[in-house]
């Protein structure tokens, strides 16, 4: 099979492809084209005999087709790409990264989105497995990673949701930095979080007040007065 895989790869340009869907998954047909310069019809041709031979695969978001390597990954993994790639998706993703648990009332606020929109998004993450809803006994909110505990009043019928496997994201985030962060402001939340993972951060937040104040602490730590005058 590894032979007839090479051999079907010996088109430079079909090589050219594969090689930049392996680095660069999760992009659409247009913006391949204009990456490798490559002509539309002729990409899609290429793109249509890879995924025959089960090289790349096609997957519809609603919007775009986005294409990926064949068995590089599953379809979870593809679909946190895809919500990492969206900004209302990725701000939703990168604030259960800093504050672990939250409900739909707090991220509308966090975010500044409508309500029903945050909802539609929560709806459409839980159904894929990428957050799961938990409850809150006497204020605490308990969790199968770290920090195992999170303090967390549950006001209501409120649903409090988290994320199903945090370090999986962070796995993900860490590959595909270059090729899904394309704001500024989020490669930054970015190296806040590694930072934050690096030095052992999520073992010291029980709490979305914890949080806050760790962001605040780290800033003081890694910019003293002295410097920011």
């Amino acid at each position: 099979m590894k032979d007839v895989n090479c051999n079907i790869l010996e088109l430079e340009t079909r090589r050219k492809i594969y090689d930049f869907i392996q680095k660069f998954p999760g992009l659409h047909v247009r913006e391949i084209s204009r990456r490798l310069e490559i002509p539309f019809t002729t990409l899609q041709y290429h793109l249509r005999f890879l995924e025959k031979r089960e090289l790349v695969k096609a997957k519809d978001d609603g919007k775009y087709i986005r294409y990926y390597i064949y068995s590089k990954f599953g379809r979870k993994e593809k679909d946190v790409v895809d919500f990492i790639r969206k900004k209302t998706t990725r701000s939703m993703i990168f604030y259960f990264l800093t504050f672990i648990v939250c409900s739909q009332a707090e991220m509308s606020k966090s975010i500044e989105k409508h309500p029903t929109t945050i909802e539609f998004h929560l709806k459409k993450m839980e159904k894929m497995g990428i957050i799961k809803q938990v409850k809150s006994e006497y204020g605490v909110v308990k969790l199968d990673f770290r920090p195992y505990e999170v303090e967390h009043i549950q006001e209501g019928n409120e649903i409090i949701y988290c994320l199903v496997d945090p370090y999986l994201i962070y796995d993900l985030l860490v590959i595909h930095k270059e090729n899904v962060l394309d704001d500024e402001e989020f490669r930054q939340m970015f190296e806040y979080i590694s930072f934050g993972v690096e030095t052992g951060v999520p073992d010291k937040i029980s709490s979305p007040r914890d949080a806050v104040d760790v962001l605040i602490k780290l800033f003081w730590d890694m910019f003293p007065p002295s410097f920011r005058c």
